[in-house]
């Protein structure tokens, strides 16, 4: 399957299950191909065809850009690779990995994966409380269930205390306990662990132009955002923008609808810079600026006003 077919298929799997999405259309590598939400659920997806050349930079990017939008990253492959299987999760450098009958069975089926690799094994999270419950309930001592099942009295009490199990292990104790234990997992899910990220994206990367620097200057919060269909996110008076800086050409078009696009799914605005003039004000809702009206804007207010007016020119 092609990257073009992957990301159809993609598509059509999120709006079937009832995601608003929308695809980046790019000629460069990006950091995500497909946005999606649905509900409070944002994700951004990435779509690779052998997810061995997803590097630790790009998931530290990926995670970084995710967490700044309060989004939940995936990275997502057309068929199984190695021991990431149909109906398994994984994870890339940190990034939850799933094939795409995975995404189909869990959005459309409703039947989520239950399998994690890890460290070359296969693994599952267990509801811990209630396999303790069961064990006492059923008179079973720790060192008995663990004698039972083939692993130390500590491994039980850690599987009590939340730590997922080898799959054969679970069944086992499952068996020992006739209770059901093995929980779902949710590829969706924003652990803590994907927020302890080295801010790689941040203030250690420089600013790329004279308008993000003065953007800066003029108070914006910037945030260069490299491998994106925008140069930064840019916050101000409580608003998120996604700012792209552009040449007045033909391509200022599509990239004006890429943005409208993207800001629809995710909530947030955005704007272009314009490096020369251009005649229009607005690309399908994303304000024009260009850069020598934000170089000649005093402060951020008179900058974020002239964008709110360029916004509603476009929604008239």
């Amino acid at each position: 399957m092609d990257m073009k077919a992957l990301s159809e298929w993609t598509l059509e799997i999120l709006r079937r299950a009832d995601f608003e999405a929308a695809g980046i259309r790019s000629t460069r590598s990006m950091n995500f191909d497909l946005v999606a939400r649905r509900d409070d659920l944002l994700t951004l997806i990435k779509l690779m065809e052998d997810r061995r050349k997803f590097s630790t930079r790009d998931s530290s990017d990926m995670r970084y850009l995710s967490r700044v939008l309060s989004a939940s990253p995936l990275l997502l492959v057309p068929s199984p690779q190695g021991d990431l299987q149909d109906g398994v999760l994984s994870l890339s450098h940190g990034i939850p990995t799933m094939t795409l009958a995975t995404l189909k069975e869990h959005l459309i089926e409703d039947v989520p994966p239950m399998v994690y690799t890890s460290s070359g094994g296969h693994y599952v999270a267990l509801d811990g409380e209630r396999m303790r419950r069961a064990r006492e309930r059923s008179g079973i001592s720790l060192g008995a269930l663990a004698k039972d099942v083939g692993v130390s009295r500590r491994a039980v009490q850690m599987y009590e205390s939340g730590m997922g199990a080898d799959l054969e292990i679970a069944i086992r104790i499952e068996e020992a306990l006739k209770v059901t234990l093995i929980l779902p997992l949710d590829p969706f899910s924003r652990s803590e662990e994907l927020d302890e990220i080295r801010d790689s994206m941040s203030r250690g990367e420089e600013l790329s132009s004279e308008v993000l620097e003065h953007l800066d200057r003029i108070g914006m919060e910037v945030i260069p955002t490299p491998k994106c269909p925008f140069d930064a996110l840019t916050r101000a008076e409580g608003e998120m923008f996604m700012t792209s800086i552009g040449d007045p050409g033909a391509s200022i078009n599509r990239l004006g609808t890429t943005l409208s696009n993207i800001s629809r799914v995710t909530g947030n605005e955005s704007f272009i810079v314009t490096t020369g003039p251009v005649k229009a004000r607005n690309i399908a809702g994303t304000p024009l600026i260009s850069a020598r009206e934000v170089k000649d804007s005093r402060d951020i207010n008179e900058l974020v006003d002239l964008i709110r007016h360029r916004r509603k020119i476009g929604r008239r």
